[in-house]
C-alpha cells in the first residue's frame, strides 16, 4: 500500500469528527445529538436545576476556575461552591468572564434549556436568573452580528467573516 496524502475534504472530516457525545437528553430540543469536535472547545448553557446539573454529573466535570480551551471536549462553568457561595455577584465576577473567553476562541454554544421559557429566564421577582443572563448575553451577540442562533439545533454559532 503505498503513502499517499489526504484530500483536503478527508482532513476537514478528520477534524468535524465527533470525539465525545452526551448521552444526556436535554430537556429542550432532547432528540439532539450533543457531541464535541476534535479540534474546538464546545460550550453548555442551561439551567441549572433542569440540565447544567445532569451535564456536569454525566461527563464528571471537576470544580474549577480554568476558562481555557479544552479542545475535543465540553465546556460548563462548574466554580467551587464556595465561590458561587460568598461572591456578591456571581454572573459578573465569573459567568461574564466565562462567557467572554468562550466567546474569543469561538466557540459554538449549545443550549440545553428552552431558552423560550419566562419561568426559566425570570426569577419570581422579575429579576433575570444566571441562565437568563446567559440568554441575553448570547442574544446581544446575535444582535451585534457577531454570532447566529439556529433554533432547530439549540445552538449559537460564531458567525465567519
Amino acid at each position: 500500500m503505498e503513502d499517499r496524502i489526504p484530500k483536503e475534504t478527508e482532513i476537514e472530516e478528520i477534524k468535524l469528527k465527533p470525539i465525545k457525545k452526551l448521552k444526556l437528553k436535554p430537556s429542550w430540543l432532547p432528540n439532539r445529538i450533543i457531541a464535541t469536535k476534535s479540534n474546538e472547545t464546545v460550550t453548555l448553557l442551561g439551567n441549572y436545576m433542569k440540565d447544567t446539573r445532569r451535564a456536569l454529573e454525566e461527563l464528571n466535570y471537576p470544580k474549577n476556575t480554568n476558562f481555557g480551551a479544552k479542545n475535543g471536549e465540553f465546556n460548563l462553568l462548574n466554580a467551587p461552591d464556595e465561590i458561587f457561595e460568598i461572591s456578591p455577584d456571581f454572573f459578573i465576577e465569573y459567568n461574564l468572564p466565562w462567557l467572554e473567553q468562550a466567546v474569543r476562541r469561538g466557540d459554538d454554544f449549545i443550549v440545553l434549556s428552552d431558552k423560550f421559557d419566562p419561568k426559566l429566564l425570570y426569577k419570581s421577582t422579575g429579576e433575570l436568573t444566571g441562565f437568563g443572563k446567559e440568554m441575553k448575553f448570547m442574544d446581544d451577540l446575535v444582535d451585534k452580528g457577531i454570532y447566529k442562533f439556529v433554533k432547530e439545533e439549540g445552538k449559537y454559532i460564531k458567525i465567519k467573516k
